[in-house]
């Protein structure tokens, strides 16, 4: 399994704006994606962190190729919500230990 992060730093005085992006165009563009296994979304005041899970790199890597994802980007780019430049980093699943003592990767 494949964790994908997208950091960026949001204009808060926008942020009712930024969540209807969020709720009406990231995150059914992100179910439309093959291999996605999972998106959460994180804010710290201006810090934004994007999460997502892929079933393996190759659904991940695909993400940067799809249109609709690259379309979506552009616009969130060009609106002026975000501060500075986004970044973004992938990570192979190492393990994991839910509450219930699950785990959706091996165990740590």
């Amino acid at each position: 399994m494949i964790v994908r992060t997208w950091r960026t730093r949001i204009d808060t005085s926008r942020l009712d704006e930024f969540d209807t992006f969020v709720r009406e165009r990231s995150a059914p563009m992100f179910h439309r994606q093959q291999g996605l296994l999972g998106v959460l979304y994180a804010r710290e005041g201006e810090e934004w962190l994007t999460l997502t899970l892929w079933r393996d790199a190759a659904a991940a890597k695909e993400l940067g190729s799809s249109p609709s994802y690259l379309a979506a980007v552009e616009e969130l780019v060009g609106s002026g919500m975000l501060i500075g430049e986004p970044v973004t980093e992938t990570f192979e699943l190492e393990g994991s230990v839910l509450p219930d003592g699950s785990a959706l990767l091996g165990a740590l």
